[in-house]
């Protein structure tokens, strides 16, 4: 009955109580981890918009509020802003334009034609004052006259014109939607059966040596196009693609920032190409990112998805985890590692494994091994049992 709540049931003494906390501390120092303002500003368009199709020095309209409390109960806003007190946005601030329960503002990029801004939709910040801020559908930043221009030389834009408030009273502005810092946080628990009665207290140590006696399999795959392997191709569906966090989202995809990927389908996404070799930016767990290339990851510049669809990543020589004690078998039946010449199928490869970068010192088995670690089977890419066996020992 903690602070006056009703209990559901007793607990004899003894009963072991469990937390389940809504929060946890992570301690981010020497990790290099850049956090982003990411708060969601919320806005009456009524009391907040400042409508006009022309702007300059005096120019807006007297705003009055419904619901003032204490202090003034108006103000007066230029047009081409939103009144947004105590907001202090950085301009080029990445922003979320929500209407929630409403319909979205209305506006225009020259004066004369205007659309709805749509909801969900991207926009960048321009720093006006403390409590105002104006909008652009491209980045801006000052120019040498002083007004807000588009930063680089395809993003030609300025701030827009307010021309309709649309409806609802929670419209918002997300802070950096597409940089949110995420960490992905898992707990393994085990229970251990022993053979017999174990006689082991609460409270004391105890050593466990696990030796697992696991077979894993790896597929490998020969892109013609950009004449790269990959191995172990991965897919996704139309559902699995966010427009507004630029994300694909493949379950335990296991892809770390800077991998190379080739991306296939025959009808891409929006913003990829078919056959392209694009760079991971892992995104947690189960999502990724994608970028033209390893130097746009070091600026944070991710690769604009447009419209959904379906299609498969392939990891173009990703590193492969070993673990002791098991056996690591490469599959090696896929017919892309064939050709066929006057009807009759040839394997267009070997596949070794070596102990050195230099490919020189070919690997077949360790010292003290009485059997060859490495074992061959098939002719690569014709026979379905075509594969490349590894075992890892203690050595």
């Amino acid at each position: 009955n903690q602070n006056g709540t009703t209990g559901v049931s007793s607990y004899s003494p003894g009963y072991a109580l469990t937390e389940s906390p809504t929060k946890f501390i992570y301690n981010s120092a020497g990790l290099g981890v850049t956090f982003f303002d990411n708060r969601e500003l919320y806005f009456n368009p009524v009391e907040s918009v400042g409508l006009g199709t022309t702007s300059g020095v005096g120019i807006g309209l007297t705003l009055y509020f419904t619901n003032p409390g204490s202090g003034g109960t108006s103000i007066f806003v230029p047009t081409r802003t939103i009144y947004i007190p105590g907001s202090s946005i950085p301009t080029g601030t990445e922003l979320l334009y929500r209407s929630n329960d409403g319909s979205p503002l209305s506006i225009s990029t020259d004066g004369i034609s205007s659309f709805n801004l749509e909801n969900n939709s991207i926009v960048y910040s321009a720093r006006i004052s403390e409590d105002l801020i104006g909008i652009s559908t491209v980045l801006v930043g000052l120019g040498t006259t002083g007004t807000f221009v588009g930063v680089g030389s395809t993003n030609v834009g300025t701030l827009v014109y307010f021309t309709g408030i649309g409806t609802g009273v929670y419209h918002s502005l997300k802070l950096n939607p597409t940089k949110t810092v995420k960490a992905d946080i898992s707990k393994n628990t085990v229970n251990v059966s022993t053979a017999e009665t174990h006689g082991i207290r609460n409270g004391e140590n105890i050593l466990i040596t696990a030796s697992p006696q696991l077979s894993t399999s790896v597929s490998v795959y020969y892109n013609d196009y950009n004449r790269r392997f990959y191995i172990n191709q991965l897919s996704f569906d139309v559902a699995d693609v966010d427009l507004v966090s630029k994300t694909i989202t493949i379950n335990d995809h296991n892809l770390a920032t800077g991998q190379s990927v080739i991306y296939q389908e025959i009808t891409p996404v929006g913003g990829l190409v078919d056959n392209k070799i694009y760079y991971v930016i892992n995104y947690g767990k189960n999502s990724i990112k994608l970028a033209e290339s390893r130097y746009d990851i070091s600026i944070n510049k991710v690769l604009d998805i447009t419209s959904t669809g379906s299609g498969t990543i392939s990891p173009i020589n990703p590193q492969i985890i070993v673990t002791r004690n098991n056996t690591i078998n490469f599959d090696l039946s896929d017919s892309s590692l064939s050709f066929t010449n006057n009807s009759i199928d040839y394997s267009a490869f070997d596949f070794r494994i070596y102990r050195n970068p230099n490919f020189t010192n070919e690997f077949n088995k360790t010292p003290s091994s009485q059997t060859f670690n490495v074992t061959k089977t098939g002719r690569i890419g014709i026979d379905t049992n075509a594969s490349v066996s590894l075992v890892v020992n203690d050595e």
